[in-house]
């Protein structure tokens, strides 16, 4: 098993099918998502997950207990596991891991490895991980090996805040062996024009402001075809200046701005000229 808890050697990603939970059984679809990790913030409004809510009588130190106490004896109480696991937040459980280590002194991660298996494991290991920490473990698996897991890269870095791709980075580089950070191995195992984008996006300059200008959007809208679609070849630049910089709500008003500068629709268009998946992330 190890002895340490860390991000490189293992991964906690839930594979397709859960075959090897409890019968009957199953955590949470919104707590499972690849790469939704409950940590609310940082997507555009259609695509952000239902916030997990505070549970109204949390007591650590009892979901502490709890849970020692369905790991001890013969067989493990799968259930009283599911329920607390499932039914706290993230930052709860962050607090439970510490409480049953000051109780217990063994790490939380390290009994659950030992009284579970499967699906059922990765899940609930996954689950006790603080949202920077999973993000970072997915794009360090997405990047491991041969070929790089583009959809991942792009669910990661255009959904997040800035302040949660500050602290995502800051755990990438905390995992790392040599201590290569998130934006070395981005210029190292991406290549063509998503590198670019992926290299914008981990700078962390995105407006984050409420605010719409119409009249930008027109702008940016005839300068994201004057780049593209209506010239031979693609300026990268100018996407990757708009994609990784303007706010999400900007993003939106462009891109229904772009379909009166040209009849194609924007996808359509930007396809001819890019990484089209990093279009369909924004819109």
């Amino acid at each position: 098993m190890g002895n340490r808890h860390n991000l490189q050697s293992q991964s906690y990603s839930l594979p397709e099918g859960s075959q090897h939970l409890p019968k009957g059984q199953a955590l949470p679809s919104a707590d499972l998502q690849p790469l939704s990790h409950p940590s609310g913030s940082g997507e555009p409004e259609s695509h952000q997950p239902t916030k997990a809510k505070s549970h109204q009588r949390f007591d650590a130190d009892r979901d502490a207990k709890k849970l020692n106490k369905a790991c001890k004896g013969m067989g493990t109480d799968e259930a009283a596991i599911i329920e607390i696991l499932s039914s706290r937040t993230s930052s709860e459980r962050q607090q439970i891991k510490q409480k049953y280590k000051t109780t217990y002194g063994k790490d939380l991660e390290e009994v659950l490895k030992s009284e579970l298996s499967g699906n059922f494991e990765k899940a609930a290991l996954a689950l006790l991980d603080r949202p920077d920490e999973y993000a970072a473990r997915q794009l360090q698996k997405a990047m491991k090996g041969l070929g790089t897991s583009e959809a991942v890269l792009i669910e990661v870095l255009c959904t997040r805040t800035n302040k949660e791709i500050i602290a995502i980075k800051e755990a990438y580089q905390r995992s790392k062996v040599f201590d290569k950070s998130l934006e070395s191995d981005v210029k190292g195992d991406i290549s063509g024009s998503l590198k670019s984008i992926a290299i914008s996006l981990c700078q962390a300059n995105r407006d984050e402001g409420d605010n719409v200008d119409k009249d930008l959007a027109g702008q940016d809208a005839k300068e994201l075809y004057d780049a593209g679609e209506g010239r031979w070849g693609t300026d990268e630049l100018a996407f990757n200046e708009l994609l990784a910089k303007r706010s999400h709500k900007q993003l939106r008003a462009t891109f229904e701005a772009y379909q009166t500068v040209s009849d194609p629709a924007l996808r359509q268009g930007v396809h001819t000229g890019t990484e089209s998946q990093v279009i369909s992330k924004r819109s």
